[in-house]
């Protein structure tokens, strides 16, 4: 599910994108330290999916180049992150500053 000019991810049905953002929060809390998404474990209250559409917008808006160069991931992709098959390198910027990490501070609002 991976957001797309054709299919932004903030576009997808509201069950395609609850499974996204409910993966992503459980990416987020158990991210290791300089993780290939996050640099450690970030957590917060659920929020709800108009904020997490919103974030997903000014992330789109705002963010393109970062985006372009390090999409947001699957849910395939987080959950082999999560179950450590992925590498530990990506290209881009990793952790603090990743498009990632920026939204879940957006989302959350810190």
């Amino acid at each position: 599910m991976a957001a797309t000019a054709e299919s932004p991810l903030w576009r997808r049905n509201p069950e395609d994108l609850a499974l996204w953002y409910e993966t992503f929060e459980k990416l987020a809390a158990t991210s290791p330290t300089n993780g290939k998404y996050f640099h450690g474990p970030h957590v917060g209250s659920p929020a709800d999916l108009s904020r997490v559409t919103e974030g997903l917008k000014w992330l789109e808006e705002k963010h393109a180049d970062d985006l372009t160069a390090t999409p947001l991931p699957t849910v395939e992709q987080m959950l082999a992150a999560m179950a450590g098959l992925s590498e530990a390198t990506t290209t881009g910027t990793r952790g603090r500053g990743s498009p990632c990490h920026n939204l879940w501070h957006w989302i959350h609002g810190d």
